[in-house]
């Protein structure tokens, strides 16, 4: 293995993920751009902690009533909760279920007929006693991600000098931004079991 395009390899990876997660769940703060889930004004569903068949249409609905359910569409949320929905029927008795496939190799599966993205950036955190996940719809061509320079790499063989260890720090400057929120919604208040 070439070593330095591995550490290269593993720290661009973390970077994607990172910034995954904050365009997913940031605080928005001074450090962290604002998330989807934490966007004010976007469709609200409530699923009283256990997720419906009409939970999934009711998503798409929020989204349609604003006329914006045209572009990238789909669903996305996290592997715990495809697991509940391969687990759990439309109706009763129907062995019809919300979801019927696993994801594939992409971490696409579908919900409605409609994309539904596998990621496990969408957390499993959510809520007063943070044990609540979440399943969000819309719009993703709506998401902007807005980048600025180049990935900065340092390598910093200083501040750990007296253990003979280097410090590498990655930097990318990132901001996100809902072009309109009423491209998307969300039920946040799914039982982590």
């Amino acid at each position: 293995v070439a070593v330095e395009s591995f550490i290269q390899a593993d720290l661009m990876r973390a970077v994607k993920l990172a910034i995954d997660l904050a365009a997913i769940n940031g605080a928005g703060s001074s450090t962290e751009p604002e998330g989807v889930l934490k966007t004010a004004g976007i469709g609200a569903v409530t699923s009283g902690g256990t997720l419906k068949w009409g939970d999934c249409v009711d998503l798409w609905a929020k989204v349609a009533d604003e006329d914006a359910d045209f572009g990238a569409l789909g669903y996305l949320t996290n592997a715990y909760v495809i697991g509940e929905l391969m687990q759990t029927e439309k109706a009763t008795n129907t062995a019809k279920f919300i979801v019927d496939a696993l994801p594939d190799i992409n971490g696409m599966t579908a919900i409605a007929g409609q994309r539904c993205g596998v990621s496990n950036q969408v957390p499993k955190s959510l809520g007063i006693g943070t044990d609540k996940t979440a399943l969000i719809y819309g719009n993703w061509a709506d998401l902007i991600i807005g980048m600025w320079g180049g990935l900065d790499i340092l390598v910093d063989p200083y501040s750990q000098s007296a253990t003979q260890a280097i410090r590498i720090v990655v930097a990318q400057d990132i901001d996100t931004l809902i072009r309109h929120t009423e491209s998307f919604a969300a039920v946040q208040d799914i039982n982590v079991a």
